[in-house]
């Protein structure tokens, strides 16, 4: 298993979803023991240290999305008048595109994104991965 496979499903645990499924674990009476989200937590960042997701690593449906998430992320900052990477580095962008987040409890643990970025733009982010997630077929509510 590469590290980036490791990362993909620790990150689905953290966030509740099942890795080879993508479907919320929640939906099926399966609760994750806070003490092992503590662990998983722990284990996430050691790999991010070691290995922070990059755009050559994600699939196709993956990099599909990771670019609509470009796109909104630009055409905010040009909005507001701002640099891209104030609305979110690559590296979220990346992971969320690996991860797809579909609440903001769950994007809230991706790697970059803080409580004032997800105020600011969580909403968007969700209704850009749940309208991807509709668009190849996939139940954005897992």
């Amino acid at each position: 298993m590469t590290d980036n496979e490791a990362i993909r499903i620790i990150q689905s645990l953290i966030c509740g979803y099942d890795p080879s499924t993508g479907k919320d674990i929640g939906q099926n009476g399966v609760q994750i023991d806070q003490n092992i989200q503590v662990a998983l937590s722990r284990a996430m960042v050691a790999l991010r240290r070691k290995h922070h997701v990059k755009v050559s690593e994600l699939d196709n449906d993956d990099l599909g999305l990771n670019n609509d998430l470009k796109v909104y992320r630009k055409n905010k900052a040009d909005e507001l008048g701002i640099p891209a990477y104030r609305i979110a580095p690559d590296i979220s962008l990346a992971e969320m595109a690996l991860v797809k987040p579909r609440s903001i409890e769950k994007l809230s643990k991706i790697c970059g994104l803080g409580p004032v970025r997800i105020r600011d733009f969580g909403k968007d982010f969700i209704s850009i991965i749940n309208s991807h997630l509709k668009s190849k077929g996939t139940d954005p509510e897992g």
